[in-house]
Parts: structure tokens; sequence; C-alpha cells
């Protein structure tokens, strides 16, 4: 036995000299291999020439020129080996990544490259770059405060510098608004096409209202609340408003309306055989909340297939939820499935990004209204008690 497991050792011996001479040896040669080898690609290989180009100093970024207003963003992601970006495996380390964005810049500054072709072909912000790298109309707040700042500081048709961000490097193009978001009163008359009044009245009669209302506009009145006396599209419970929509989707005389108006701007009464039209121009903003229901029943119960609360037990329950959602560090989501035993996904309670014109007016105001973090007290629309909080 003692014999064996000398055998056994000086096996285990010579198999270490073994590795360690090829070790040594490997390491003696890695150099001469390595020279063999072509060097890596470089940050900018891959991307268009620059040389012959013409460069286009108006595209050049100078916050002398910038306007306020709805601003329309579209951007090239470069990211890099340790920026946040689950989406995308790199090996580029941030310098690479800096240089290669400061090549871009120059290329969507010249005349003959086209940014959103860039953004298609070589920007690593995988939900954008399908459309051009077109981010939409930002407004404060909506996104990291250095894209912010930067976005905000270009004039129409400039491109930045590279701008950093925990996701890697962005180059951003300041455009036109594609979106817009508006509401309208329509004041239409007996005859009129497409709408009935909703209170039976002459063309005359509508017309002399239509500038009554644009007086009291002019003077500060509510555009909502005069959507909601007074006009007679189906919007009208939600202050007129309009959901955001492209330019280009809706009829070339209305749209003709929106482009020329200002943000915050109230159009002239104008006539269509639909009727008198007044329209306001907002700046486009989508917030991003998390909403619960506690709806009841509007008909008997023996009419319903399976049980639903009255009103006085969704408004019970909505109290227990609120009671428990606003003390110290609770979670919205949490709460509802601890405290009511909820499927929170089947209720409404998961997060979604909204604009106006698509909740119930009373919701979606009490949702506009809150900063972020902050949560609404029980509002009561659509035979429901709700609760909103806005999240980021």
């Amino acid at each position: 036995m003692k014999h064996t497991s000398d055998i056994n050792h000086l096996s285990l011996k010579t198999s270490a000299w073994v590795f360690y001479l090829l070790l040594c040896s490997s390491m003696s040669i890695l150099p001469f291999f390595q020279a063999c080898m072509p060097p890596p690609p470089g940050p900018t290989d891959d991307l268009p020439a620059i040389e012959g180009l013409h460069h286009e100093a108006s595209k050049d970024p100078s916050p002398t020129t910038a306007k306020t207003g709805d601003v329309g963003l579209s951007h090239i992601l470069v990211t890099y080996e340790g920026a946040y970006n689950p989406q995308v495996r790199t090996r580029r380390d941030y310098r690479q990544a800096f240089e290669r964005a400061k090549y871009l810049a120059r290329l969507a500054r010249t005349r003959e490259m086209n940014f959103a072709d860039l953004a298609r072909r070589f920007s690593d912000d995988a939900q954008t770059s399908s459309t051009g790298g077109d981010m939409g109309v930002i407004n404060p707040g909506q996104i990291h405060p250095d894209l912010e700042q930067a976005a905000f500081s270009l004039g129409l048709g400039q491109v930045s510098d590279p701008v950093a961000t925990p996701t890697g490097y962005h180059v951003l193009l300041r455009h036109q608004a594609t979106e817009a978001q508006v509401s309208e009163i329509v004041i239409s008359y007996l005859g009129a096409a497409r709408y009935s009044p909703r209170t039976p009245r002459s063309r005359e009669r509508a017309l002399q209202l239509a500038n009554e209302i644009h007086q009291r506009l002019q003077e500060g009145s509510s555009f909502e609340d005069e959507a909601q006396r007074f006009s007679d599209l189906p919007n009208h419970d939600r202050g007129g408003f309009f959901p955001i929509f492209q330019k280009g989707t809706q009829s070339e005389k209305f749209e003709e309306i929106v482009w020329a108006l200002a943000l915050g701007g109230i159009s002239k009464v104008t006539e269509t055989p639909t009727g008198f039209h007044i329209v306001k121009r907002w700046p486009v903003k989508r917030i991003n909340i998390r909403m619960i229901k506690f709806s009841y029943r509007t008909v008997p119960l023996e009419d319903l297939v399976e049980y639903i609360p009255d009103r006085q037990e969704a408004l019970q329950q909505a109290e227990r939820f609120l009671a428990e959602a606003t003390k110290p560090n609770a979670d919205f989501v949490e709460v509802l499935a601890r405290t009511l035993n909820y499927d929170t996904k089947g209720q409404g309670a998961r997060q979604e990004k909204i604009g106006r014109g698509i909740l119930p007016f009373k919701i979606e105001n009490a949702a506009f209204s809150l900063g972020l973090g902050q949560m609404s007290d029980i509002i009561e629309a659509d035979s429901s008690f709700t609760v909103v909080k806005r999240v980021p």
C-alpha cells in the first residue's frame, strides 16, 4: 500500500512540473503570436468615411439660438462595457465610446449624412434605432437632467456634442415636434354635418355662442370648463382633450390650425361644415402612473354572473387600501396584494404611461396634478373609486 502511495505522489509531482513547463513555454511564445494577430478594430472603423463630406455650420450647437416650447428630439446612443444598457453587449471601453460618439456627431453635421439613417445603422438604443432615433416630444423632467439641459439648449436642426449618462454617450438632434396635444370646442347647429348640438340652435346662434366662448377664453376662462359646458364633440366630458397625435394623421384643415398655434395658443373661431371650432394647443406631456380601481355594481345583484361590491363596500375597500398605501415606505402594489388579496395585474395596478385625453377627466386631472411619488385621494368616476400614484 505504501509503494502505491509513493507512485501516486510521484505522478502528481511530475504532472505539476509538466504543467509549469508548459505554462512557461506558452508565456514565452505568447508575444510572438500576439504580434502576428491583427489589431482589434478601432471604434470608428465601421463608420462611413468623413473625408469628402461637407460640414454644415447651421447644425453646430449654439445655445444662443435655443427656443422654448416643445422639443422634438432624436438621439444616437453609443454605449460601452460597464454602462447601464442590458440590451447591448459590447467590448468597447468608455474612451472608445466617446471617440465613436464624437465621430458620429461630426458625421451628423455634414450635408450628406442623414441623422435618422445614422441612428438606424449605428445607435445602441434598441427602442429608438428602428425609428431613426426619434424620442418624440420631450418635456422638462422626462429624461436625464444632462440630456434635458443639452436638448433645451439646442436650436432647431442642431446636433449636440456627446452627452454622458449612465447608459453611454448620446448625440442629440433637436427637430420640429412631430406630436401635438390639443383640446377643441365645437359649437354645432341644426343641419350641420356630423355633429348634432346638445342644445338645439340655429347657425346664427351657434356663431354667436362660439364668439362669446372665445371672448371668455381670452379673458382667462378655463378651456376645459367651457368645453364641458358647451362643446358638441363626444369628448366634451374630457374637457375637449384629444389624445396625443402624430403629425399627418388628422385632417388637413385641422392640422393647419394646430401647427400654426404656439404652445398655449387659442385659435380664432373657424367655421367648417360641422360647426364653429376653437382649438387650444398644449405642451405634449406624458407621465407614468400606477392606478387601482375599486368598481361597484350599478345593476341588481341577481343580474350579475359574478359578485361585484356595492358602492359602500367599494368605498370601504378603497379607504382601507389608501390608509395602508400612505404609510411610510409602503409599496403601492404590495399593499394592494396584501390588504385586499387582489390580482394586481388584473386590477390595473401595473405601471402605465399616459397623456391627456385618455382617462376620465377627474382621474386625469388628479394624475397630472401629482408630483413624482405623490398619491391621489380617492376619486369617484365611472362607477368606481380610483387611487392614482405618480411614479418615475
